[in-house]
């Protein structure tokens, strides 16, 4: 059998061994005896000042000021606001330019579909829909 025991000081080792010993009473008197010398006999030594931080730093950082979401915000939130760019069909594209037509903007529109450098939206390439699709909305198409 094996036991491994540590101790603290010296006073533990006295606790110990009149434990040991049978005298666990006896042995609680001589520890504090042998407190009572160590403390004696060690010198003072003033403790050390407690360190107090600057005013600055024992205050907790001022919270940044809260802003109030603004529209857009509170539509990511909820889930409103598209994270992708909405793709268009030339048939809907086609309609708006109908639309735009019938309220007497064919010239606009014409004008309009020349600057993408095509002479009908029949040529306009499929990557220039969302472009184009702004474009109308600008000029006043429900699309």
């Amino acid at each position: 059998m094996k036991f491994n025991v540590e101790f603290e000081d010296l006073k533990e080792i006295v606790v110990f061994a009149d434990f040991i010993k049978g005298k666990a009473a006896p042995a609680q008197k001589a520890a504090q005896q042998v407190g009572t010398a160590q403390q004696a006999a060690a010198p003072q030594q003033a403790a050390p000042p407690a360190y107090t931080p600057p005013a600055a730093q024992a205050q907790p950082p001022a919270a940044p000021p809260v802003q109030a979401a603004t529209p857009t915000q509170q539509l990511a939130q909820q889930g409103g606001v598209p994270t992708a760019a909405p793709s268009y069909t030339l048939e809907e594209l086609g309609r708006a330019g109908v639309t735009l037509m019938e309220s007497g903007k064919k010239a606009e529109l014409e004008a309009l579909v020349a600057s993408f450098g095509v002479a009908s939206l029949q040529q306009l390439p499929e990557a220039q829909y969302g472009a184009f699709a702004t474009a109308l909305r600008s000029m006043g198409a429900p699309i």
